[in-house]
């Protein structure tokens, strides 16, 4: 049975608002999407509570007036056609939620599809659906987007967190050669070095996210968004390295890390089925109660505070914790071996003396 699923409807509404300010406040490029692709996942979760709240409406108050609910259904779906079936849920899909094998085209697709102008639309849509929500439910009460303090964005921009905005980096992502300000390897045709750089796509983020969160105030909504995030990628990293067989209709059957490395017996293979052989106790509890029901999907029959920091069965400090041994004993895998010593890799500034890229292919986010 769903429960307060106003409260969890006007939630959601406040994180994807939450998420598109931070995404405004970030300065970083690469940044900037790793955090964006959290907005699809909201939207994924607040289309299913949208249309629970619509048959709820029409069982109860507007029962003998259906039609008060027209412009309601109208408008969800339009956000339902900008959302099903192309970049945004492809992004959900294979690059938040899991990290699946896609053409690098349509990676680099979905990945600058993410910016400025396909969020003003999402959250003008998201605008409308809200005010017709406050036209029909009387007791609605919107939440506001979370206000993150200005001293943020400064230690951000220290050496020791992202470091300069406009820094050009080296960077070992399936997306690299569409973000802007960076240089990147490409993957060749084979299989499992393609599925080391989707690896490092996620570490990347687990990298970046772990800086971002450090400054943030505790226990806010903004700290919330980026632990969300951690929790999504450190599964799915944890699913991509170990895990075989994971599909959906954005993402082909693959093979998992280990049994790349284990077949064409590279160096680091040993080692990496020994960490798999380790997972952390409540990474069950994690998956189960975490990301199947609050940050990866929005399980319309659980409280709807639920998701708060407090409630969860892990701390953010705990948390960061796992994602920072998990990236280092990852790291010590694939040092073993010449092919991935050099691919895992963190983002990494060139220095002073360059100053622009040539030929470059990544937009920015205002461009795209």
């Amino acid at each position: 049975m769903a429960l307060h699923l106003k409260e969890k409807v006007s939630r959601t509404i406040g994180d994807m608002r939450t998420i598109a300010v931070l995404v405004d406040l970030i300065d970083h490029e690469l940044e900037k999407r790793i955090v964006a692709r959290h907005l699809p996942v909201k939207i994924d979760g607040f289309i299913s509570l949208l249309s629970r709240l619509k048959n709820d409406l029409r069982r109860n108050e507007y029962k003998d007036r259906p039609g008060k609910l027209k412009a309601l259904i109208e408008l969800t779906g339009r956000l339902r056609m900008d959302y099903d079936g192309g970049p945004l849920e492809a992004a959900r899909d294979a690059m938040a939620g899991h990290s699946l094998q896609m053409d690098l085209s349509d990676a680099a697709d979905a990945w600058t599809f993410l910016g400025k102008s396909t969020f003003a639309i999402l959250m003008s849509d998201v605008d409308e659906i809200e005010a017709e929500l406050k036209a029909l439910i009387p007791a609605y009460v919107a939440t506001a987007p979370d206000v993150l303090d200005p001293a943020v964005k400064v230690k951000w921009a220290n050496e020791d967190h992202l470091g300069d905005p406009n820094a050009i980096r080296l960077i070992s992502t399936t997306t690299g050669i569409a973000t802007a300000g960076a240089v990147s390897a490409m993957p060749t045709m084979s299989k499992s070095q393609e599925c080391l750089f989707r690896a490092n796509s996620l570490m990347t983020s687990l990298f970046q996210i772990r800086k971002l969160i450090d400054p943030v105030q505790p226990f806010s909504v903004i700290d919330r968004v980026l632990a969300e995030i951690l929790i999504n990628d450190y599964l799915a990293l944890w699913e991509m390295l170990f895990t075989s067989g994971v599909t959906n209709k954005y993402g082909r059957i693959d093979k998992c890390l280990l049994d790349y490395w284990t077949e064409e017996a590279w160096g680091g293979a040993s080692a990496l089925k020994a960490l798999g052989a380790t997972p952390i106790p409540d990474m069950d509890l994690w998956r189960e109660q975490l990301r199947n029901k609050f940050t990866a999907h929005i399980d319309a029959d659980v409280d709807s505070t639920f998701g708060d920091l407090e409630n969860w069965p892990v701390s953010v400090d705990t948390l960061v914790r796992q994602v920072q041994t998990l990236i280092i004993e990852f790291r010590k895998c694939a040092l073993l071996d010449v092919r991935s010593r050099y691919i895992v890799l963190p983002p990494l500034p060139f220095g002073p003396t360059v100053v622009g890229i040539s030929n470059q292919e990544g937009k920015r986010w205002d461009e795209s």
